[in-house]
């Protein structure tokens, strides 16, 4: 619509993506597609169209800028480039989510995503299992593997893998941490695992669907400082949010594909008993006809397939 300067189709387009982030909470993009919904519709000149969203989005926009700052021009002037590149890779990433429905496949796509999203070369995810946090997933610095187990976060396996007072920190408060320089953050200095690490850009991002607490994502780069930027935070967010909603699912089809193999497996025990009584005499528990009647049938199609592969064989040899 923009490149073929439909001014309208654009004006709607930036509103309704608005309000489906607003729709399934991530709201980390509501104000960046709200704002250009408003702008385009203030100079296509649709003043009723205008005020209806800032009558709705009062707390999102600011009439009296109109929007026309050069900050913010400078912003949607820059950013047009990055931000649809960086659009189109979380589009592509969240439909890769969204299209696991099995947990274990669900969480290899999830770590693979984030690490070519996020710039992180060390990784973990958490998830919470009646109320105690399990690791699922990690990407290893050494080799960038990953590697999807199941153990609580206090083995000593993750020792040397990632700071537990930053995960039990994100755990309770519910809040996102974002350090540039962990290592040289005075509120860390006594942070074994960061100091002994020599720790320098953190994010750890909690996990959750509207209220429901599920789990953790927490990243790092050793390498450089201040590689999680504004950009790459809203991505990791947006990825969560995606995760959160597909980890729910998978849940649901893990239960219920556990429920269809306990069923199928008690159907079989129930064949096997109804087979068992149709050729046993319920009073003796004896053999009956019927069974003999079976056996003999099975044996003579037996006997003339060795007939017929007999015959077959002296065949040949004339």
């Amino acid at each position: 619509a923009k490149t073929n300067k439909f001014i309208r189709c654009e004006a709607y387009a930036n509103e309704l993506l608005a309000k489906y982030y607003e729709k399934n909470n991530l709201n980390t993009f509501v104000p960046i597609y709200m704002q250009k919904a408003y702008k385009i519709y203030k100079l296509w000149g649709a003043k009723r169209k205008k005020n209806q969203i800032l009558d709705q989005y009062t707390y999102l926009l600011k009439e009296e800028n109109d929007f026309g700052t050069d900050t913010t021009k400078e912003y949607f002037e820059n950013s047009t480039v990055s931000e649809t590149f960086d659009f189109t890779s979380v589009i592509k990433a969240s439909q890769t989510i969204s299209g696991e429905v099995t947990q274990l496949k669900l969480i290899d796509s999830i770590m693979q995503i984030i690490k070519e999203n996020t710039g992180a070369t060390k990784g973990s995810l958490l998830l919470d299992e009646n109320n105690l946090l399990m690791v699922k997933a990690i990407l290893k610095e050494n080799d960038s593997t990953i590697e999807v187990l199941n153990k609580h976060f206090e083995d000593k396996y993750f020792d040397n893998h990632f700071s537990r007072s930053i995960i039990n920190y994100v755990q309770r408060t519910k809040g996102t941490i974002v350090l540039d320089n962990a290592v040289e953050n005075r509120l860390y200095v006594d942070d074994s695992y960061i100091q002994n690490n020599e720790v320098h850009s953190l994010l750890c991002i909690p996990i959750h669907i509207q209220t429901k607490f599920l789990g953790i994502l927490y990243l790092e780069n050793n390498l450089i400082n201040n590689v999680f930027t504004p950009n790459k935070i809203k991505i990791s967010e947006l990825l969560c949010s995606q995760a959160s909603i597909s980890l729910e699912n998978s849940k649901l089809y893990d239960t219920l594909e556990h429920k269809v193999y306990e069923r199928t497996i008690e159907l079989e025990k129930a064949l096997e008993q109804l087979k068992e009584l149709s050729i046993t005499d319920a009073l003796t528990g004896l053999y009956n006809r019927r069974f003999f009647n079976e056996i003999i049938q099975k044996e003579t199609k037996r006997a003339k397939r060795e007939k017929d592969r007999i015959f077959s064989q002296v065949r040949k040899m004339k």
